[in-house]
């Protein structure tokens, strides 16, 4: 276990150590800075500030995922990062989940950032807008679309497996719209179809924008983690390890 947790710091080394790291934490700061620009705003319009916190919050958590991950599989595809794996006696499993750990790393310094900001701002102002519960929602959203980019990735080309991973992720985040069209606004068969087909698909990215979560949630969560690993650990145990040119 102590060689798992050596190789997901390692792994997440590849990417703290980039240049790009450093424009993430300046668009972290950029962020917090935006949002104590709003601090003044009166009370009446708190869930305006809320929002456009948690958006960009969003924004930059998500935009860490998909960047963090692009970078290593590029890295991999390049070569030289499969030399430590074949070299350091990890089995492909351990190593798979070692790669997936590191995903955690990567996310827990920006979310851990944004946490000490809203709680201190919560503190200050005595103001209860809920921000770090949905900072929680947002970072678990960031890293499930970390982890569905990596599982791509070993079927697909890592530019391909990109494109695939954003718009599962737009699907996902639209899967809401769709019931509420199929379900209650017009009650259209084909949306409905169309509705139970993607839910089964596609996770439902929409469920960490709600306001509560429950045990059923909770459970759908981790079902889709479940399967998106299963998914990438099943396909990275077949893979040849090569170092490409």
């Amino acid at each position: 276990m102590n060689r798992i947790f050596t190789t997901s710091i390692f792994l997440s080394k590849i990417f703290i150590k980039e240049r790009v790291f450093g424009l993430f934490i300046l668009l972290s700061i950029l962020t917090i800075a935006i949002s104590i620009g709003l601090s003044g705003i009166e009370d009446k319009t708190d869930r305006l500030f809320r929002d456009i916190t948690l958006a960009l919050q969003s924004f930059t958590l998500h935009l860490v995922a998909l960047f963090s991950t692009l970078l290593y599989l590029e890295k991999e595809r390049r070569g030289g990062v499969y030399i430590f794996p074949l070299s350091s006696g990890l089995s492909r499993d351990s190593y798979f989940l070692s790669l997936n750990l590191s995903r955690v790393i990567v996310l827990s310094i920006p979310t851990l950032f944004f946490f000490v900001v809203n709680w201190s701002y919560s503190i200050v102002s005595g103001r209860e807008l809920s921000l770090n519960f949905h900072l929680l929602l947002l970072f678990t959203s960031s890293l499930l679309l970390s982890s569905l980019f990596l599982t791509i990735a070993q079927y697909v080309s890592p530019l391909k497996s990109l494109v695939y991973a954003i718009t599962i992720f737009f699907i996902g985040n639209s899967l809401d719209e769709v019931y509420i069209y199929g379900y209650i606004l017009k009650e259209d068969e084909t949306m409905q179809i169309v509705y139970q087909v993607l839910s089964r698909v596609v996770p439902n990215f929409y469920i960490f924008d709600s306001n509560e979560i429950g045990y059923k949630n909770i459970a759908h969560i981790t079902i889709q983690f479940g399967i998106i690993y299963i998914l990438g650990v099943v396909k990275f145990r077949k893979r040849i390890l090569k170092v490409e040119n």
